[in-house]
């Protein structure tokens, strides 16, 4: 049990712009800071009970006094958490210790697909960047990863439920790419236009239906997005897609979060009527939009 003034202390610790490692929130301990954002800051942490690592996201101590803020940073937890499926990134727990208020989800270690573009632009100025950072990105264009992964299962929609897309058939779970030496990388990103291959071409039609069969599984239990770009889709080291950051996100049966009349998201991949900030229901549309947008 902590004492008044030692308590006076960890929340002021706690509700500044950056927790410190080692600190602990609720039944976390923060390891280091992996991103900020709008809606909150995303930690590294130990989740003590169960030993395991995860992605801790936080709400700034200031959001919190923010009734809007504190209730728009729950319903991102919720409509995360209403979501099972294998390329949506899912949220193990929320709650909140001494005002601070947190959710918990799966740490994914890898790159977002604004990463692999940097790093393709990269490779285009440059054969000397360290090719460590690049392996993602090596294994996406040369469609080294494919081999080694299962057939992508498509559904014609036409032939298929309403929740087609959470089915195992759809899971698409893929096996660890194997590392590939220095030679190899340096062959299939620099010595042949890689954005025209056939391997990237199929790398990345791979990618949008895996994400629009996550998108479309959101859709069907109500949830839209809103915030479809290409920094919030990661792919992990053996190139499976995932969305994150529900911070934009609606719930359909929550009439007040929808008819927001707010500019929000990015605007370089917004829908015209999103863009628009009126008044008006955003449905399932704007997603597909971004969607497109992005890839």
């Amino acid at each position: 049990m902590l004492s008044g003034a030692d308590d006076i202390s960890a929340q002021r610790k706690l509700r500044g712009q950056s927790i410190s490692p080692m600190a602990a929130v609720g039944d976390y301990r923060i390891v280091r800071e992996i991103g900020r954002g709008g809606m909150g800051v995303v930690y590294e942490a130990e989740q003590l009970s169960l030993g395991r690592k995860v992605a801790l996201k936080v709400l700034p101590f200031a959001g919190a006094l923010d009734h809007r803020q504190l209730k728009r940073f729950k319903s991102e937890a919720q409509a995360a958490a209403m979501l099972h499926h294998p390329n949506i990134v899912p949220v193990h727990g929320i709650g909140s210790d001494r005002g601070v208020h947190y959710y918990a989800m799966q740490l994914i270690e890898e790159s977002t697909l604004a990463d692999v573009i940097h790093d393709l632009r990269r490779l285009q100025r440059t054969d000397r960047e360290p090719l460590a950072a690049l392996q993602l990105t090596s294994d996406l264009t040369s469609g080294r990863h494919l081999d080694q992964r299962q057939p992508v299962n498509t559904v014609d929609p036409r032939n298929s439920n309403k929740k087609s897309s959470n089915s195992p058939s759809s899971s698409n779970q893929s096996a660890v790419v194997s590392p590939a030496v220095a030679e190899t990388h340096r062959s299939a990103l620099s010595t042949q236009n890689s954005h025209q291959s056939k391997s990237y071409v199929q790398s990345i039609a791979e990618i949008g239906i895996q994400i629009a069969e996550a998108l479309d599984h959101a859709h069907d239990e109500g949830v839209f997005h809103r915030d479809i770009k290409l920094s919030n889709l990661i792919l992990d080291d053996r190139c499976k897609p995932w969305i994150t950051d529900f911070g934009l996100a609606i719930i359909e049966a929550d009439v007040g979060l929808t008819m927001t009349g707010d500019l929000v998201a990015t605007l370089r991949y917004m829908s015209p009527e999103q863009a628009l900030a009126k008044r008006v229901v955003i449905d399932h549309r704007t997603d597909i939009y971004s969607l497109c947008a992005s890839l």
